[in-house]
């Protein structure tokens, strides 16, 4: 069966603190390394608008566990030109509460998120007009859901659970002055003689999808919700002095070049603000714990220039199993082989879930690069020596274009064959605000390029592929491939050895051609006898030019004696 897929594990010894780096490959040129996720629970700020005066609970109610959320959509408008604005903000605002937004609230003994409850309009009575005063607008807000109580459309605040409720103004309401996008307050519905039941209401104002941020709906909304779940009634999670700048929702500000900037980010899908908290000592927003990235690259081979030819002669081992193979018997003759130089591109893209606009920060075997250059990168190269395989540690000059989320490099001509490391770290541009805890992803990859290529006479290679083939056939005839070694039996084979190293740049074929190998090895060591073996392996080694770094730190003998194990 063909191998769709390989894994290569990487250590780059020469970049202090670097840690493997796991690569699949899907072909000779397209591979992609495994996927960072980083496990933040929540942005943390380094900066906020915060006086730095205690915030401490009040002793008064507090949201309930699960507090039912229901919209309230004002107006008429919101059933005809406005339904699709509605459709949104209700989709929105179900993400939002199954979101982990919430998650840091359980300092301020909020027992689980909210949960959603549903919508309605209200048409009659008609929402307020033109620009109103903020103050107007609560009254006008609190008054409307005592009478929808009243009315019997919502139920009794004893009834329980107390309910959150959201008014939704529509396009044609205006704030006097603009500054405020919403509020939240409470007032309490009254049956005589003695049956006094506080409920708890916020408004948010309509944005202009034509001139502002639509977004900001949902982040004023989950602003308001936040602030009725933590101070419903003006006594739970606030400082002191009572004012418009009290509760946990009102210092999400950074100092960005000079001018506020309110702390947002998304949140499934939702763009949110940040709130206090006590626990950290700032503000904070939690976040999706899924978010994800990873890179893949693709290779392509841009020319190939000869740069010599030779001759190349017939490797005796081969002939030692002829006695056994007469398909190994193959002439001692002289054949023709093409060196080529080789010049690659390679480009590799950022994968990436949940982040909204990523931003990758790129590096090339530890160097930082951005914008368009070149950079000088030390490592081991597999080049060649006439025919013979040779590996040196050279100064290869690569080229670069980096993006956002792609990485172009260029290798013209390098002399050799090498693997090449890219990582990146990955932040996300659609965070507002000064940040101290981040979410940064840090995928990578090992990219191989072929800057060498050798070909061999085809002559050569089919009378090798004959022998080959022959040998795999009557071992297959006469030995049982699965069968179990024991005392006695011939030298057998050690596979594990063959996977250790293989570079990157020898792609999917050279990984499928050293499963090949091995399976000569195995024949090699049962059908002949234990100094023509040796000598065949030593053959079947030196023909994986993919192998050339492992024999310059070992001797050939050595690597075939780790192949070639005796039983006892």
């Amino acid at each position: 069966m063909p191998i769709e897929q390989r894994l290569i594990v990487s250590v780059v010894d020469e970049i202090p603190d670097s840690i493997p780096i796991i690569t699949y490959q899907r072909d000779d040129h397209s591979c992609s390394g495994a996927w960072s996720r980083p496990k933040v629970p929540a942005l943390v700020f380094a900066d906020n608008s915060h006086d730095g005066s205690a915030v401490a609970y009040h002793h008064g109610v507090l949201g309930g566990a699960q507090t039912p959320v229901q919209l309230v959509f004002w107006g008429a408008w919101w059933n005809g030109a406005g339904s699709a604005q509605r459709g949104l903000i209700e989709s929105r605002t179900q993400s939002l509460l199954a979101s982990r937004y919430f998650s840091e609230l359980g300092q301020y003994y909020i027992a689980g998120a909210p949960t959603w409850r549903g919508s309605l309009t209200v048409i009659s009575p008609g929402p307020p007009s033109g620009a109103v005063d903020s103050t107007v607008t609560m009254r006008r807000v609190l008054e409307l859901i005592e009478d929808c109580i009243d009315d019997g459309v919502f139920p009794d605040p004893d009834d329980g659970p107390r309910i959150a409720f959201i008014v939704l103004m529509p396009q044609g309401f205006t704030v006097t002055g603009g500054a405020v996008a919403g509020a939240h307050s409470t007032d309490y519905t009254f049956d005589f003689p003695f049956d006094t039941d506080r409920y708890w209401a916020g408004w948010v104002r309509y944005f202009d999808p034509a001139t502002e941020d639509i977004e900001l709906t949902m982040s004023t909304l989950g602003h308001e919700l936040v602030e009725i779940l933590t101070d419903p009634e003006a006594d739970g999670w606030r400082r002191e002095p009572l004012d418009g700048n009290c509760e946990i929702c009102d210092w999400s500000d950074s100092t960005v070049s000079g001018r506020q900037v309110r702390q947002r980010a998304w949140v499934n899908d939702v763009r949110v603000q940040s709130y206090w908290s006590v626990r950290h000592g700032a503000t904070v927003l939690p976040i999706d714990d899924d978010y994800g990235a990873q890179l893949e690259a693709k290779v392509t081979e841009t020319t190939r220039r000869e740069v010599s030819r030779g001759t190349l002669v017939s490797d005796p081992a081969v002939r030692r199993a002829c006695a056994t193979i007469p398909a190994c018997c193959i002439a001692d003759d002289r054949y023709e082989y093409v060196l080529y130089s080789v010049s690659e591109t390679a480009r590799i893209r950022l994968n990436w879930t949940r982040y909204r606009t990523p931003r990758a920060s790129w590096s090339i075997r530890g160097i930082a690069v951005s914008g368009s250059g070149t950079v000088q990168v030390t490592l081991p190269v597999d080049g060649y020596n006439g025919q013979n395989p040779v590996t040196a540690v050279r100064r290869v000059s690569v080229g670069y274009t980096a993006t956002d989320t792609v990485l172009d490099l260029t290798v013209n001509e390098p002399g050799g064959n090498f693997d090449l490391p890219v990582s990146c770290s990955v932040t996300d541009t659609s965070i507002a605000g000064n940040v101290a805890t981040n979410v940064i992803a840090t995928p990578s990859v090992v990219v191989g390029f072929v800057g060498a290529d050798l070909v061999a006479d085809a002559n050569y290679l089919a009378a090798l592929s004959r022998c080959y083939k022959a040998m795999l056939d009557k071992y297959k005839v006469e030995y049982q491939p699965m069968g179990r070694p024991g005392p006695g039996d011939p030298i057998k084979y050690d596979p594990t050895v063959l996977n250790i190293g293989l570079p990157a740049y020898a792609g999917l074929t050279g990984h499928q051609q050293l499963q090949e190998t091995g399976k000569l090895i195995r024949a090699a060591a049962y059908l002949l006898d234990s100094d023509d073996a040796y000598a065949f392996v030593g053959h079947l080694v030196r023909s994986q030019p993919a192998l050339v770094r492992a024999l310059q730190t070992r001797t050939e003998a050595d690597v075939v004696s780790t192949l070639l194990t005796t039983t006892s």
